[in-house]
């Protein structure tokens, strides 16, 4: 089974696996998060994502998500990818946790794909009839 860790701002990590385990009734295994804290450095964050990382992989990866393209999680997750057998989504949201829980028995690339088309699909324009098409 593939490993996720989240890498994100403060505490939306925690508050995301929160959420997917009340959807899904249960704590997902091989799933954690590391809060992103502005008094903390990066270089020590990536250290202890480094670890979470070796302690979620099972052989099969880690997918590790997170929340913004550039900021410091994202980065450290970039430094991250490049050390070990591992993909990175930035942009993470609810549906795409949920989506790649879903998905983590299948091979790490198809696991990515879907949960890269499912984050996006989930984004809709909405009013008070329904979707509205773009």
């Amino acid at each position: 089974m593939i490993g996720i860790l989240i890498i994100s701002h403060e505490k939306l990590g925690d508050s995301l696996i929160a959420c997917a385990t009340h959807m899904l009734g249960e704590t997902p295994q091989q799933l954690s998060a590391l809060a992103v804290k502005g008094d903390v450095e990066p270089e020590a964050l990536l250290q202890q994502a480094k670890q979470m990382a070796i302690e979620l992989d099972s052989g099969e990866g880690v997918l590790i998500l997170s929340d913004i393209f550039g900021g410091t999680p994202c980065n450290i997750a970039t430094k991250l990818v490049s050390m070990r057998q591992s993909h990175g989504i930035s942009g993470l949201n609810l549906p795409m946790l949920i989506e790649a829980l879903s998905n983590r028995h299948l091979s790490l690339e198809d696991c990515l794909n879907k949960t890269m088309n499912n984050g996006q699909e989930s984004i809709l324009h909405f009013n008070e009839k329904g979707c509205v098409p773009l």
